[in-house]
C-alpha cells in the first residue's frame, strides 16, 4: 500500500457525495513488467464471507499521454466511474483499479512506463495488449492483499480480512474493455496461478488492431464519416465537425500510414514492414483476443448500445456468436439510444431508458452466481 484516500474512517468529498456506508480507499502500487505502476483499492464496508472477500478488477477508458500522470483513479465527486466502483464495493466486493503503465502520480511519484503511452496508444492500437499485461500481472498478485497489514491502514476490525481467490471478476469499459478481452483469453491458461470466474465488459473496443484503426481512422479526419451512421449513430455535441474533411478512403490511408509509421519505428524487426503489401495484417491478427473465442471459459457479458460510435453492436454481437459456437457462455444486452457511457443521449428516441444503472446491477447479478474452476 502506498497511501489511503480519504480519513481513516473512510470520509471524504468523494464518499460523502455517494453516501453512506463509508469505506476506506486506498493507492497500491506493483510491478508489471518491471514497471511501477498503481492501482486504487476499495474495501467493502460489509462482513466478510467465510471463504473471504470477492474482488472486482476493474479496467478504465482511455485517457491519453497528455493527461495520463495525472490521472486521480476517479476518486471525485460525481467522477466518471464513481457509481459502479461505489455501488460494487458497498455490494460486498473488493474493487480494484489498476491504472495500467503511465497512469497516475501518487505522493510525488510518477507512475513508470508512460513511453508505452506516447509511442503505441492511438498510432497502432496496441496500448492495450500492454495494459492486459498489466492486469494479468495484477491478476496473479492479488493474493498478496491477505499479506497486508491492514489494521496498521486504518481498517476496522482488519485481522482477518482475505480475499477469495475463486471469485475474482473483471470488468472494463472502452479501451479497458480491449485489454480486458485480452487479459480473459490469455487467463485460462493453466499456467496462471490465478483466473478470472467471470466478466462483463461496458462498450468495449473489441476488434483487431487493424479493424479498428480501419473503423477509427475516418472518425477522426473523414467529412464523410461525419455523414456516416455507420461511423457516427450520434456525433458528440463537443467535437468540432468543420474540423473534418476529405474521404472515408483517405481517412482510412492516414491511419494505416500511422499505423506503420509506429510500429516500424518501435518494434523490434519491423523496419521494413510495408503498407503496399500490406505485411503487418498477418502479424497483427496474431494479437486480436477475438480470434480466440475458445479460450474465453469464463462467462462473459456484453453491455453495449446502439448510439456508440466506439463500440458498435456488430461487433459484440459477434463475439458472442463466437464464444457460443465454442461452446462457451456469453451474453449481448443492447441499451437503445445510450451513449459510450451507456447513459442516454440527447437526441435519443423517446422512451429510451439509461442502461447505466441496469448494467451495474446486471454486473452484480452475473458475479454473484459464478464461481471459478480450474
Amino acid at each position: 500500500m502506498e497511501t489511503q484516500l480519504g480519513d481513516a474512517t473512510g470520509s471524504s468529498k468523494y464518499s460523502q457525495f455517494y453516501g453512506e456506508p463509508y469505506y476506506n480507499t486506498y493507492m497500491a502500487s506493483y510491478r508489471s513488467d518491471g514497471l511501477r505502476v498503481y492501482a486504487r483499492v476499495d474495501m467493502p464496508p460489509t462482513e466478510m464471507p467465510a471463504d473471504g472477500y470477492p474482488v472486482i478488477i476493474f479496467t478504465h477508458g482511455w485517457i491519453g499521454a497528455d493527461d495520463a500522470l495525472k490521472y486521480g483513479f476517479n476518486y471525485a465527486e460525481q467522477a466518471h466511474y464513481g457509481d459502479q466502483l461505489d455501488t460494487w464495493v458497498k455490494a460486498g466486493y473488493v474493487v480494484l483499479m489498476p491504472g495500467f503503465r503511465g497512469h497516475g502520480t501518487v505522493k510525488g511519484v510518477p507512475a513508470e512506463g508512460l513511453e508505452y503511452i506516447q509511442a503505441y496508444d492511438n498510432g497502432s492500437y496496441l496500448s492495450p495488449m500492454f495494459y492486459a499485461i498489466d492486469i494479468l500481472n495484477f491478476l496473479e498478485g492479488v493474493g498478496t492483499l491477505n499479506e497486508v497489514a491492514w489494521q496498521k491502514w486504518g481498517l476496522a476490525s482488519a485481522k482477518d480480512v482475505r480475499v477469495d481467490s475463486k471469485r475474482i471478476y473483471l470488468t472494463g469499459h472502452s479501451q479497458g474493455g480491449d485489454a480486458a478481452l485480452t487479459a480473459l483469453v490469455v487467463s485460462s491458461s493453466p499456467n496462471l496461478k490465478n483466473t478470472f470466474a467471470a466478466a462483463s465488459i461496458w462498450n468495449g473496443c473489441l476488434e483487431g488492431r487493424i479493424e479498428q484503426g480501419a473503423f477509427y481512422g475516418p472518425q477522426e479526419t473523414s467529412s464523410e464519416a461525419v455523414k456516416d451512421a455507420s461511423y457516427f449513430p450520434m456525433m458528440p455535441s463537443s467535437w468540432d465537425k468543420t474540423r473534418y474533411s476529405g474521404s472515408i478512403a483517405d481517412g482510412i490511408a492516414k491511419k494505416k500510414s500511422q499505423m506503420y509509421e509506429t510500429i516500424k519505428t518501435y518494434v523490434v524487426d519491423q523496419a521494413n514492414a510495408d503498407p503496399a503489401t500490406n505485411s503487418l495484417v498477418s502479424i497483427m491478427a496474431t494479437l486480436d483476443a477475438h480470434k480466440y473465442p475458445q479460450y474465453i471459459k469464463a462467462p462473459l457479458d456484453l453491455h453495449y448500445s446502439n448510439m456508440d460510435y466506439y463500440s458498435i453492436p456488430a461487433w459484440n454481437e459477434s463475439l458472442v456468436r463466437m464464444v457460443r459456437a465454442t461452446g462457451g457462455t456469453a451474453r449481448a444486452y443492447l441499451y437503445p439510444g445510450n451513449t459510450h457511457e451507456l447513459q442516454v443521449d440527447a437526441n435519443a428516441p423517446a422512451g429510451s431508458v439509461a442502461g447505466r444503472p441496469i448494467a451495474i446491477e446486471r454486473t452484480i447479478q452475473l458475479f454473484n452466481t459464478t464461481c471459478a474452476r480450474r
